[in-house]
């Protein structure tokens, strides 16, 4: 797999080594929207990026409907505390 970011490769294969077995990953970003927009310096949308390293370090990426074994949360603009509420939101917690 060959992505931007080659500085990365080290906490890449430290996750993998740490986590040897294949684990489920979503992701939630604190601006969904702006998550498909093409990023500075990668030329690949912020979406994309995730999925690469994600697959790098051994996590596979669920589909929606499936629960998965992490949640990686993203800030990429907007209300930092988007995904956690939403999170919480979907937990049934009272907000």
């Amino acid at each position: 797999m060959v992505y931007p970011g080659a500085d990365e490769v080290l906490a890449l294969l430290s996750a993998r080594a740490l986590s040897p077995q294949a684990k489920t990953l979503q992701a939630a970003y604190s601006d969904p929207k702006l998550a498909e927009q093409v990023i500075k310096y990668e030329g690949i949308p912020l979406t994309d990026s995730v999925e690469n390293h994600a697959e790098a370090a051994g996590f596979q990426m669920v589909q929606a409907g499936q629960t998965p074994d992490m949640t990686f949360y993203v800030f990429n603009g907007g209300d930092p505390g988007a995904p956690r509420w939403t999170s919480l939101r979907c937990c049934g917690a009272d907000l």
